[in-house]
């Protein structure tokens, strides 16, 4: 299975990639690549889903970065927290999203990414 990215980087950039990986970690060093995400990044994950690639992100970003991981459903939600607890990733944030709002600040992020996943 592939997912296909949309993001937004820095200076408004809309991307369009098709990222094909087996692993989430796999998978995050793909979209940091074509992203321009690195050390220090603010990155958000739009629809997190169970929050795999956010971890992966967060620890891609390092300790001077930060990931925001945006989820409608609350039970997702706090998977993720628990994840990244577990994990001691204190770079990352879970945000309450709706269908029509983010929950994301303005200007919060030098990335943002929404992915749809696809059938190969």
């Amino acid at each position: 299975m592939g997912f296909a990215l949309v993001a937004v980087a820095a200076g408004g950039w809309l991307i369009v990639a098709r990222i094909s990986a087996a692993s989430p970690k796999s998978k995050s060093a793909q979209l940091a690549t074509v992203l321009g995400v690195r050390e220090g990044s603010r990155v958000a994950d739009v629809g997190a889903g169970k929050g795999q690639i956010a971890l992966e992100l967060a620890r891609l970003v390092g300790p001077t970065g930060h990931v925001f991981a945006t989820e409608i459903d609350g039970k997702r939600r706090q998977q993720i927290r628990s994840a990244a607890a577990g994990a001691g990733l204190q770079n990352l944030s879970v945000v309450e999203a709706s269908e029509v709002r983010t929950g994301l600040e303005p200007s919060c992020c030098d990335a943002i990414l929404m992915r749809l996943c696809l059938d190969d």
